[in-house]
């Protein structure tokens, strides 16, 4: 039984992954966009940037 949930859990993953890679290439179709992303990421992941202050400096 929990091989099944095991497998299913993998299959609603990929579906997942799928849907995100789908949006993100009709949301970022331009340099630019693709730029302000990548410098949103780094801020909150790796300086550990406030939200808001993201959403204040791509605005």
């Amino acid at each position: 039984m929990a091989a099944l949930f095991l497998g299913i859990k993998a299959a609603v993953l990929a579906i997942v992954v799928l849907a995100l890679v789908r949006i993100g290439a009709r949301a970022l179709d331009t340099a630019l966009k693709r730029v302000l992303a990548v410098a949103a990421f780094t801020g909150l992941f790796f300086f550990d940037l406030p939200f808001p202050l993201i959403v204040l400096g791509a605005g």
